[in-house]
């Protein structure tokens, strides 16, 4: 049988926590209920999974660099015209932010 890791509330509403072996998860959630525990997380010790980090993610200011360089090339600057002037065309013909006709 495998072990269990769980998280929950005890009857005095305190936070619990701990490892217990079972069959499978509904089982757990029996043997904590006749503990009178309620189970607010149950994972399989062992199959717990954490992505990888790589870096803190992107700042505001690399975010303006890289939109002031992508914009920069001919080609995208040319695209990114007519996207923004299709979309003001369509606006002018409904509006997204009030009720339709």
């Amino acid at each position: 049988m495998p072990d269990y890791k769980y998280q929950g509330t005890s009857r005095s509403g305190g936070s619990v926590s701990g490892v217990m072996t079972a069959t499978n998860k509904t089982e757990l959630a029996s043997l904590l209920k006749r503990q009178q525990i309620t189970a607010t997380k149950m994972t399989e010790k062992g199959k717990e999974f954490n992505m990888p980090t790589f870096g803190g993610g992107v700042t505001a200011k690399e975010l303006a660099i890289f939109t002031r360089q992508f914009l920069g090339h001919d080609r995208c600057r040319s695209a990114a015209s007519s996207v923004s002037r299709d979309f003001w065309r369509a606006s002018r013909k409904t509006s997204f932010f009030s009720k339709g006709p």
